[in-house]
């Protein structure tokens, strides 16, 4: 019997997983820098009211707004950038 070498990655392997590795720290990092902005509503929403005048309800309102708007563009984004797959086809 001969003993196997153990596999090697290749050059193509590593910078796949070195590419991975920075987009995901890439969206990590993006994602930590806009919370802020979506969460800072809340911490300044009395003021908020007492300026335009608005009710409880319609501060909440504008709490969820950023949100719906995540949700919408999230759905937009993956249909845009990844169209529903092909049907196959009776060979």
């Amino acid at each position: 019997m001969t003993a196997q070498n153990p596999r090697v990655p290749d050059e193509t392997t590593t910078r796949t997983s070195v590419s991975a590795t920075l987009l995901v720290t890439a969206i990590v990092v993006l994602a930590l820098n806009l919370r802020g902005p979506v969460v800072a509503v809340s911490a300044v929403l009395q003021p908020i009211q007492a300026e335009l005048g608005i009710n409880a309800g319609t501060a909440g309102l504008l709490t969820s707004l950023p949100v719906l708007c995540f949700g919408l563009a999230t759905h937009r984004w993956r249909r845009c950038c990844w169209p529903a797959p092909a049907s196959p086809t009776a060979s």
